[in-house]
């Protein structure tokens, strides 16, 4: 077998297998693994890393060049992401944040590190599909086909003002007629999440019971994203266990993170112009 017989054999096994080559991965030396990610497309280092362990992620993180870290920063999950770097040293943290290749995503990431680590803010899923009251079944129907991948089985409904109204069952909507408006399908979440509240006050909560996920609402009510029970119940798993390592200083997470939705807010406004 050649050489590039081989490298590609190598690339068909991590982008197929990115469990098995984790386990492998995880074998080698920090010092073997650098080479590795820096070459590997940005989407298979992302699938791989997903099953590694957080301590060595956080090791070959602290390794790589900024511009190939957040490449592959950008195509994981915003609270994945936000609970690795957040271990990081506040120099690196910053060079990822102040990253000319930074996107939308490193955007979510951002908001997720202005929360303490223990808490619901910290691990929402940012990236929510929001539906005015006032939408007709089948708009949003079309629009929930157009982002299969986003779709919860509880919808969160919004008002004029982006304040949470209540939910609708995907298969209410299924069934509904084309023309209601989707007001009509309304009912109320059983409880709305802060996003400083504790991981631990909020996980024994029975309206898990019954939903998979939870509405995170800031002190005005509007949707900042949604908390996923199984997140929660593996961070609660992991602060039990004692696995988790100290955050970094609160103020320069938050004003890093702050920083850079203020800087990103700019640039939108800017290019609007």
């Amino acid at each position: 077998m050649t050489e590039v017989q081989l490298e590609r054999v190598s690339l068909r096994f991590l982008e197929q297998h990115p469990a098995d080559a984790a386990r492998v991965i995880e074998s080698m030396g920090i010092e073997d693994l650098i080479p590795v990610f820096t070459t590997l497309p940005a989407t298979t280092a992302a699938k791989v890393f997903m099953h590694m362990t957080s301590v060595e992620t956080i090791k070959i993180f602290s390794k790589m060049e900024i511009h190939v870290l957040v490449n592959i920063l950008e195509l994981l999950p915003a609270n994945v992401a936000a609970a690795l770097i957040r271990r990081l040293a506040p120099e690196i943290l910053k060079s990822i944040l102040e990253s000319p290749e930074t996107g939308e995503r490193l955007k979510d990431i951002s908001t997720l590190l202005q929360f303490a680590a223990n808490t619901a803010g910290a691990i929402m899923e940012p990236a929510v599909l929001l539906f005015q009251k006032t939408m007709k079944v089948h708009e949003v129907r079309r629009l929930l086909r157009l982002n299969a991948k986003d779709l919860y089985n509880e919808i969160c409904v919004i008002d004029g003002s982006q304040v949470v109204s209540g939910f609708i069952l995907a298969r209410d909507l299924l069934v509904a007629n084309d023309n209601a408006a989707i007001s009509e399908l309304l009912k109320p979440f059983p409880i709305m999440i802060s996003p400083r509240a504790h991981l631990e006050s909020i996980v024994e909560n029975p309206a898990w019971n019954n939903f998979s996920h939870l509405p995170v609402i800031d002190a005005q009510g509007v949707m900042l994203g949604y908390l996923c029970r199984d997140t929660l119940i593996k961070a609660v798993a992991l602060i039990a266990a004692n696995m988790s390592e100290p955050d970094p200083p609160r103020d320069i997470l938050v004003g890093l993170a702050e920083t850079f939705l203020n800087t990103f807010s700019e640039l939108m406004s800017y290019n609007k112009r």
